[in-house]
């Protein structure tokens, strides 16, 4: 357990994203405004302060957390957080983990709790928000329980005891309620509609102006004389149809040819006689029997190849038992494409 360090030798203010800076301890203040201590009559109430950076460990080498399961103390009560606070709301981010870890905040002066406040994977920089409980100095335990990491502390609130008042006075008697007052007063009387005034003579109506006269029509001009139609063409004369000729006689079918067969050759063009090919697929590491025509005259005188259908990169061997047997063999029991070739 390392000795208990001011916050105020690696403090700094730093502005908070104002959701955070403002939404949490508003919600800690509205929902959790009165905390009722199970193991002590004492009650506390939120305060929040301006966001202040209490301690960055990758600057304060004191505090790093080494490998294995370390903890250290830390002194939380001072410039920014006053003596007799019960408990501090902080962020809390871990960074520079080299093994997949989880840190816990707890009390000074009591067993480790063997819970977590943050889990960390290795590599990665995660934070969250903390509240935990203070000794009566004013001072956490902090513990990484495996690896090394560093720790960001930001402090943004605190509790605090909260006195409690002296007890409230009784209430006083309620007088008695005084008579009601009369009513609005009278309605006075509607005024007297006056006399509508007689109505004015319509004015004459003015002369209508005179119609001009219409324009003279213009005349027609001649229509023009129609051209007349030539004369159609005779009709060509239609050709005579020739004779249609005679069709010429069906020739012979041929003969049906034999079935043809696959070349094989050596890699120098050498034909090779009597082969043939065998195509299937089995299961790697169990007995593959050939039967009727598909075998070989011995287990020297075809080749296999294959490929695992799970695994095309991984190579598969081939044992040759005999003739008509062989295994072929891969990594694991997957299925194997096989073709082989001889005599």
């Amino acid at each position: 357990m390392g000795e208990s360090r001011n916050q105020d030798v690696v403090a700094r203010h730093r502005r908070w994203a104002i959701g955070l800076a403002l939404t949490v301890p508003l919600a800690l203040a509205v929902s959790q405004s009165w905390i009722a201590h199970a193991t002590a009559p004492v009650q506390s109430a939120f305060t929040p302060i301006t966001p202040v950076r209490a301690l960055d460990s990758r600057s304060t080498p004191s505090m790093h957390l080494s490998p294995g399961h370390e903890s250290e103390t830390w002194q939380v009560t001072g410039a920014s957080v006053p003596s007799g606070a019960t408990a501090i709301v902080l962020n809390l981010t871990v960074v520079n983990t080299n093994a997949t870890t989880y840190l816990t905040l707890w009390p000074d002066g009591v067993s480790e709790p063997g819970t977590s406040n943050l889990d960390v994977l290795a590599g990665k920089t995660m934070s969250t928000t903390v509240v935990v409980g203070l000794s009566s100095a004013g001072v956490v335990d902090i513990a990484n329980v495996a690896g090394s990491a560093d720790i960001i502390l930001d402090y943004f609130g605190y509790y605090a005891a909260v006195i409690p008042g002296g007890p409230t006075g009784a209430t006083g008697a309620t007088g008695a309620t005084g008579p009601t007052g009369p009513s609005g007063g009278p309605i006075g009387p509607t005024g007297a509609t006056g006399a509508r005034g007689a109505t004015g003579a319509d004015g004459a109506t003015g002369p209508a102006g005179a119609t001009g006269s219409a324009g003279p029509t213009g005349s027609i001009g001649p229509i023009g004389v129609t051209g007349s139609a030539g004369a159609t063409g005779a009709a060509g004369a239609t050709g005579t149809a020739g004779a249609t000729g005679a069709a010429g006689a069906t020739g012979t079918t041929g003969p049906t040819g034999p079935s043809g067969v696959a070349a094989y050759t050596t890699t120098s063009g050498t034909p090779i006689a009597g082969l043939h090919e065998v195509i299937g697929t089995g299961t790697a590491g169990t007995l593959v029997t050939l039967t009727g025509g598909s075998g070989f005259s011995s287990a020297t005188s075809y080749v296999c190849f294959g490929s695992d259908t799970a695994a095309p990169s991984v190579a598969v061997a081939f044992g040759y038992g005999s003739g008509t047997t062989f295994t072929p063999n891969a990594a694991s029991t997957d299925t194997v494409r096989f073709v082989c070739s001889g005599s």
